[in-house]
């Protein structure tokens, strides 16, 4: 019987952060799927897993945490080399480590290997002769968007095939009157959520003066409350600038949450905007069809794979305040309009984003990497 073993160094709830999740919610399947998770993480709660260490001392000390994950990882495999059958990873461009990893446990353990990529900007292979390796050994790579797909099967020079990061999601408990109650927003606000890190490539500058520019009037009278939920290297900046504009009871950043407490921001969210400047594939935009959210995005790779304009969303030029300003007025106006696109964001979840169908597909996908020498 196939048993493959998940590489998922870093991983929720150690980590958060797009891919982290993705790997929490597939390690939940792991055991009812003949897998074993390798990870770094402690706090992780499943039964077949194995303890990496990237903190070894004498290594740390001296920059070399990636070479104390590899010993360990080797470790254990000298111990589980029998069982496993193949190694499935994650990979991004700051991953370079892996063109070490992975074709020295496909050339030692005779162990084929796939690997996942996940966004990032698509930022170029350095250094390239360790990305190469990585590539040209790996028995099977995925990608969690189209585009990704299109730019590493050019460089690659290879067939890449499309996993998208699905997660599970759940809606809160409490009920959106309770949890406004315990987040201490008026029920009756008009709530514009935006999940993910408050860094340059989210962009989320770009919606903090959009809502600004709609007014003070204009959001005193619509009763309008903007959420950032994440954290950040910019939110000190974003927070002047909220300052600035006399704007904090109407404007709230949350810090970094759980995924439980995620849950319930979404349950009270009245519009979802995504501003970013380049998504893989956005599980925040994901959820928030799940919710049956309109949503907002900047027209851009990922994006724009996920919404489709006027029909279950809407999209705004890369960076353009005064576009997403317009849009963000038009859904708050047009009720008709966001109805519509509320009942079209929830479908097109259920034909395409549904978790359910995805989690059996994808441990069949990855199970039958294999080498005619295995």
């Amino acid at each position: 019987m196939t048993k493959i073993g998940l590489y998922l160094p870093y991983i929720y709830p150690c980590q958060t952060g797009g891919m982290e999740i993705f790997n929490y919610h597939i390690s939940k399947y792991a055991n009812q799927n003949n897998a074993i998770v390798y990870t770094t993480c402690r706090k992780l709660d499943i039964p077949n897993k194995r303890l990496l260490n990237d903190r070894i001392f004498i290594l740390r000390r001296f920059g070399l945490g990636n070479l104390s994950l590899m010993l360990t990882m080797f470790f254990h495999l000298f111990k589980d080399r029998k069982e496993i059958t193949c190694i499935y990873s994650p990979s991004t461009s700051n991953a370079a480590y892996l063109g070490y990893l992975l074709p020295l446990i496909k050339s030692i353990f005779n162990i084929p290997y796939s690997i996942h990529l996940h966004g990032g900007g698509m930022k170029p292979w350095k250094p390239i002769w360790l990305f190469k390796p990585l590539f040209k050994n790996a028995n099977q790579i995925y990608a969690v968007s189209e585009k990704l797909k299109e730019e590493y099967e050019k460089r690659a020079s290879r067939k890449i095939e499309v996993i998208l990061p699905l997660i599970e999601f759940k809606i809160a408990d409490l009920s959106k009157k309770e949890i406004c109650n315990l987040l201490k927003i008026n029920t009756e606000s008009i709530v514009i959520l935006s999940v993910g890190s408050l860094k340059q490539l989210k962009s989320p500058q770009t919606l903090l003066e959009a809502f600004i520019q709609l007014g003070k009037k204009f959001i005193e009278e619509h009763n309008l409350h903007l959420i950032f939920v994440g954290e950040g290297p910019l939110k000190m900046e974003l927070v002047n600038i909220t300052q600035s504009a006399n704007l904090n009871s109407h404007i709230t950043f949350t810090g970094l949450k759980s995924r439980e407490d995620v849950e319930k921001y979404y349950k009270i969210a009245s519009f979802y905007v995504i501003s970013s400047h380049f998504e893989g594939t956005p599980l925040s935009l994901i959820e928030a069809f799940y919710n049956k959210i309109p949503c907002i995005g900047s027209n851009v790779n990922g994006i724009a794979q996920v919404i489709e304009d006027n029909i279950n969303g809407l999209l705004f030029e890369k960076g353009n305040t005064n576009d997403l300003k317009a849009k963000l007025k038009l859904v708050i106006e047009d009720k008709e309009l966001s109805n519509h696109l509320r009942l079209n964001a929830k479908n097109s979840y259920d034909s395409k984003y549904n978790f359910d169908f995805f989690i059996d597909d994808f441990y069949s996908k990855i199970s039958t990497v294999h080498t005619e020498t295995k």
